[in-house]
């Protein structure tokens, strides 16, 4: 994520499905509380990682 790829291509990357992805990153938001649709969600994140939050 921190290098903006989407899901498929992390799936990719890590031979998992994207199905399996989308749930490990729902359970991201849900730890760290972030509330919002998934664009916000991740953009968010994105802040939160780069500092900026």
């Amino acid at each position: 994520m921190a290098k903006h790829m989407s899901n498929k291509e992390i799936a990719q990357s890590l031979f998992l499905s994207e199905g399996t992805v989308k749930q490990y990153i729902n359970q991201i938001y849900s730890k760290l509380q972030i509330p919002g649709d998934v664009r916000v969600k991740r953009k968010y994140l994105l802040e939160m990682m780069e500092g900026k939050s």
